[in-house]
């Protein structure tokens, strides 16, 4: 099999490149199909619709991959730990989830983020219990 190389000689590729990359390095095809509107490769697709080569800089790719990576490490954890992983929404790095409590502290949760942030390249967190108002 040949080796599939990011183009070093451009500063920005196409999603179906980007695609094509992506499948090369056997990541998830669920993964591929993220990049959609409102998927976790939503601003992916908002900038290669921004410019009429349908371009993406090869950066935001590289920093994409890194976030995604990142985050597949926490939901993993997460899921451990508390069953059900779901994600409320995300912009860019910042990413909200859900977990069902079950027999866990919020300490616990706290605990386990402070434990990994760095295996999680987790710069801030903070965690929170359902309010009423959110129940209502």
């Amino acid at each position: 099999m040949e080796e599939y190389e990011l183009p070093t000689n451009y500063s920005k590729m196409t999603i179906s490149m980007f695609k094509e990359y992506l499948a090369y390095k056997q990541l998830p095809e669920w993964l591929m199909e993220e990049i959609q509107t409102g998927g976790l490769g939503d601003e992916l697709l908002r900038e290669a619709k921004s410019n009429k080569q349908g371009m993406v800089r090869i950066l935001h790719l590289i920093e994409w991959i890194h976030v995604i990576q990142n985050v597949l490490k926490i939901v993993k954890a997460l899921a451990l730990e508390f069953g059900t992983v779901e994600i409320l929404n995300h912009h860019n790095s910042s990413f909200k989830f859900r977990v069902l409590r079950h027999n866990k502290s919020i300490g616990f949760l706290f605990g386990l983020m402070e434990t990994r942030k760095e295996e999680f390249a987790v710069s801030e967190y903070s965690a929170s219990q359902t309010t009423l108002e959110q129940i209502f």
